[in-house]
């Protein structure tokens, strides 16, 4: 009798703390989503327009990111006139890397796609993880750079696994941690600006990739809700 109620006991407090778990991960959640401009603002966005450079091994080239809500996203990098492009839309992704040895487009391995397919949506997958199907839970404090942050772990439908860490002071996301078949893929935001929209974005983006290669991105102009054809999105034709 006293094991079963001990038992009975364990389960409660391991339901508890899964709810408790759950609604501080909203709590935290939606204090980013205010902090960066609130829900009602980034539901007013449908396209992000970015203009930068990016540096990875020395090598550095102009960026510019196309994002069209729940539809697409497209990363183009010029390196000294050869263009690397990443597109990603609500159905699929390619890409066209010339350092691989070829300057044809080719569709994006379906694990790949699914690491990426997120960037299509405004605001990340914290926005709307519930309409993904995806799950979130708080997992404690960390630090980022020596300052405190929570951890919300999202685990989206298709099993991806993210680590959010959410700055305790300014309810900014600092560093996104994302696995991949066992490897990660670390990336660290800054220099958080407020746009002529009126929403917060990082101008400042530091990638640590699974070889241990790094590279950064900076932002010089941020464009936001500017026409964006869907057509770019669509893999050219070899």
């Amino acid at each position: 009798m006293k094991f079963k109620q001990i038992f009975i006991l364990f389960i409660f407090s391991v339901a508890s703390y899964t709810i408790y778990a759950q609604q501080s991960a909203d709590t935290i959640i939606n204090d980013y989503l205010n902090a960066i401009g609130g829900r009602d603002k980034i539901a007013q966005i449908n396209s992000v327009h970015i203009t930068g450079t990016f540096s990875v091994m020395g090598n550095e080239g102009d960026e510019d990111v196309i994002i069209l809500n729940g539809k697409g996203f497209k990363s183009t990098v010029a390196f000294n006139g050869q263009n690397v492009i990443q597109a990603v839309t609500d159905k699929g992704g390619w890409m066209v890397n010339p350092f691989m040895g070829s300057s044809d487009p080719v569709a994006l391995p379906q694990e790949q796609y699914a690491a990426v397919k997120d960037q299509i949506y405004v605001g990340g997958i914290l926005l709307n993880y519930k309409g993904t199907g995806g799950q979130v839970q708080f997992t404690g404090m960390d630090t980022v750079d020596g300052k405190q942050a929570y951890k919300i772990e999202a685990t989206s439908a298709d099993s991806l696994k993210t680590t959010f860490y959410i700055d305790s002071a300014t309810h900014y996301l600092t560093q996104l941690v994302r696995e991949v078949q066992g490897q990660a893929t670390t990336a660290k935001y800054s220099d958080f600006r407020k746009t002529d929209f009126g929403n917060t974005m990082p101008y400042a983006e530091e990638l640590t990739l699974p070889q241990g290669m790094q590279a950064t991105s900076t932002v010089n102009k941020i464009e936001i809700n500017i026409p964006v054809d869907a057509a770019v999105f669509d893999m050219p034709k070899k």
